[in-house]
């Protein structure tokens, strides 16, 4: 399972916190047993170092119609959601578009997730990306 942030700019990052070094980390500091008092959990701020991956940017996309005002034309991702192994994105314009996330969950056996590394190379060589689902799209 991964999770992922969209930022106000339109950056996407994804992150695998139950694998790798955050992993590791809970199970040692937590033991898998949460703390109750009368019924609550308690909790309490603690300092959290997640491997994230930073996604390229979303592709040239068709021009909506009819076009918006100049002001308004900046296509940019205004929802994401995250499936089993990949990210559905929604932007401001009705366009889908998709994001496999295939590579991300290798890990070695000293808890060091491979799939970070798989998929940051995969990135920058341009193999993972992106892709316009058009019959999904609301654009015309």
């Amino acid at each position: 399972m991964c999770l992922s942030i969209r930022m106000e700019s339109g950056v996407v990052y994804v992150a695998w916190p139950f694998r790798g070094r955050i992993f590791l980390h809970l199970r040692d500091h937590f033991d898998g047993k949460p703390e109750w008092v009368d019924g609550v959990v308690h909790c309490e701020p603690w300092q959290a170092h997640i491997d994230l991956v930073r996604l390229p940017p979303i592709p040239p996309l068709p021009t909506p119609n009819p076009l918006p005002r100049a002001d308004d034309f900046l296509v940019h991702l205004a929802t994401i959601a995250v499936g089993h192994n990949f990210l559905v994105g929604l932007t401001n314009f009705g366009h889908v578009l998709k994001f496999s996330l295939q590579l991300g969950d290798l890990e070695d056996q000293d808890g060091e997730n491979v799939g970070i590394r798989v998929l940051n190379t995969a990135i920058t060589a341009g193999h993972a990306r992106w892709d316009y689902v058009s019959n999904a799209s609301a654009v015309s």
